[in-house]
C-alpha cells in the first residue's frame, strides 16, 4: 500500500461516525448531503451511517401504524403510494404515523447504530422527550420533536 493510501485509510478510520435516523423509509441522500455540509461547516469530516425507522415495513403494517383518534403523530415519507403527496416527489407518499407506535422502531434504529454500526453520535428528529419506557441512547444524541 502506498504512503498516500495508508494516510487516507488512517484518516478515514479516525473520522467520527455519525448515526442518522429518519422517521420514514430510505434512502434519503438529501439528509446525508445536508449533514455532511453541516459538519464540514464546523470543520469536521465525518462518516454518516443512516437507518430509516420504517424500512422493510409493508403497506398493511404501515396502515396499522397510522395515527388515529387525535393521537400525537409524526409525518413520515414512504416509498410508493398509499398516503398523501410527499414533498419528496414522484415515487413517494407521506403518512401520519402514531408517535407512540414509532418510538420502538426508532429505538431499534438507535440500538443498531450503536451496537452494529459503532457510531459515535446519533442524530434523529423524533421527539421532544422520549417516553419513559424508551431507553436513552448510550452515545450522545440530539433529539427534537417538530409539532
Amino acid at each position: 500500500m502506498s504512503m498516500m493510501a495508508m494516510t487516507m485509510t488512517t484518516t478515514r478510520m479516525n473520522r467520527p461516525r455519525i448515526g442518522l435516523i429518519t422517521l420514514g423509509q430510505g434512502p434519503r441522500p438529501e439528509f446525508e448531503r445536508l449533514h455532511h455540509r453541516l459538519f464540514r461547516t464546523l470543520g469536521l469530516e465525518v462518516d454518516i451511517v443512516s437507518r430509516h425507522a420504517l424500512d422493510g415495513i409493508e403497506n398493511a403494517e404501515l396502515q396499522r401504524l397510522e395515527a388515529s383518534g387525535g393521537a400525537p403523530a409524526i409525518h413520515s415519507n414512504i416509498r410508493g403510494p398509499g398516503g398523501f403527496a410527499s414533498p419528496l416527489g414522484d415515487g413517494w407518499s407521506a403518512r401520519w404515523i402514531d408517535r407512540d407506535k414509532l418510538v420502538p422502531l426508532v429505538q431499534t434504529c438507535i440500538d443498531e447504530l450503536e451496537e452494529a454500526d459503532k457510531v459515535d453520535v446519533t442524530i434523529c428528529c423524533v421527539a421532544e422527550a422520549f417516553p419513559a419506557a424508551a431507553s436513552p441512547p448510550k452515545s450522545p444524541s440530539y433529539c427534537r420533536l417538530w409539532r
